[in-house]
Formats: C-alpha cells, structure tokens, sequence
C-alpha cells in the first residue's frame, strides 16, 4: 500500500500539466488585455493592398501573437486553421505542438510578402511549415546570418532562429524590439500556444534571418 506523502507527490505531478496548461492560457489573456484589444483579426490586415516591409512584419507577428492561436491544450480543440490552411492538404492537427516556422510564415505572409508556401529552388526539401527549409530557403537567398559572421545582430523583423532542445535548430519567431542582453518576440508554439515573449541573448541564438522590403 503507497504511504500518504508518496500518493500526495504522485498527485502532484499527475496535476503538473494541467496547471502548466492554465498558466500559459491566463498569461495570454494577460498579454491580450494589455494590448487594449488591439489584436486584430487576419483578414482585417488585407496583406495584398501594402508592401511588406520589416516594420509591417514585425508589426503583423506581434498582433497575431496575440491572437490566442493554441494547439490541442487540455480540454481545447487546436486554434491553428487559420496558418495550416496557408499550406494545401495539412490539417490543423497535423501542425500540433510544432508549429513555429508555420507561425513566422503565416505572418510573412499577412505583413505582404509573396513568399511561396514551397520555394521553387533547387536544394529546398519541403514547405515553411517545416525549420529546415527556411533554413535551405535563407542559404540559397543569402539572407542567413550565423553567429560567427557579420551582420549578427537582431533587429526589428528579423527572424530568430533557436535551439531549444537539442543540438539542431527547433524553434523561431519574429524579433520585435532588442534591449541590451534581451530580445522580444512574436512566436508560435511557446508551449502550443503564441505569445509575445523575451529571450536572452545566448548561445541558444543560433541565427537570423533577414528579409528585405
């Protein structure tokens, strides 16, 4: 028979998720009452009547980080539509809890860039809802800056490039502002759920990307 404090830890951790899941939900509701109700919806931004620019991205991701977009959260069917459907054939559900780079496209595209869903150009193996062809696509577009290289340095519009988990580039999201050790971000997939966030200036920072007008 399990002791009393043995059964109160496993009730604990059984708990932990839940509460991780309800603290990212009411951090964003935070967010979004601080932001006066300025989050506007994606169809409301009509990409195709303005230029992109770096500004109007940055401006775009920050608002649509605000938007409440969540994968499948406990008790919450995923809110991803409006970015799987930038990509023919994927569902939402396909997107779950690795939908970073989808985000950053979605708003790319919302702020008026033309970027094609799957860059027609040698050496790209899939579409923006993946890492690894922006990664292929910045290469190719001499558009990638990297640590030891010049031009590393984050600004307004650029897209942050981490490494979260492990030893290869897993995460992204759009610069919004760099205060001396820190960058704020617009991002995806911060726990399935967007969020307006702040990241040290570390080794964890593994690239930019930087996209003119």
């Amino acid at each position: 028979m399990l002791s009393l404090p043995l059964l109160l830890l496993l009730a604990v951790l059984l708990l932990l998720p839940v509460l991780f899941g309800l603290f990212l939900i009411l951090r964003l509701r935070a967010q979004m009452a601080a932001g006066g109700g300025a989050a506007q919806q994606s169809a409301e931004l009509e990409p195709q009547k303005t230029a992109f620019s770096p500004e109007r991205f940055a401006e775009t991701a920050r608002h649509e980080a605000l938007e409440g977009y969540h994968g499948g959260l406990k008790g919450l069917e995923p809110k991803l539509w409006p970015i799987a459907s930038r990509f023919l054939g994927l569902k939402a559900e396909a997107l779950d809890g690795r939908w970073a780079a989808a985000f950053v496209y979605h708003c790319l595209r919302l702020s008026g860039h033309s970027l094609p869903n799957r860059a027609d150009l040698p050496g790209i193996s899939g579409n923006f809802a993946e890492i690894e062809p922006w990664l292929e696509w910045a290469r190719a577009s001499e558009c990638l800056f990297l640590p030891d290289g010049k031009g590393f340095a984050p600004k307004r519009g650029d897209i942050a490039l981490f490494c979260l988990g492990g030893e290869e580039i897993d995460h992204m999201g759009v610069v919004l502002e760099r205060n001396g050790p820190e960058i704020f971000l617009a991002e995806g997939d911060v726990g399935n759920v967007s969020l307006l966030t702040e990241r040290l200036l570390d080794d964890r920072l593994k690239g930019l990307i930087r996209i003119g007008p």
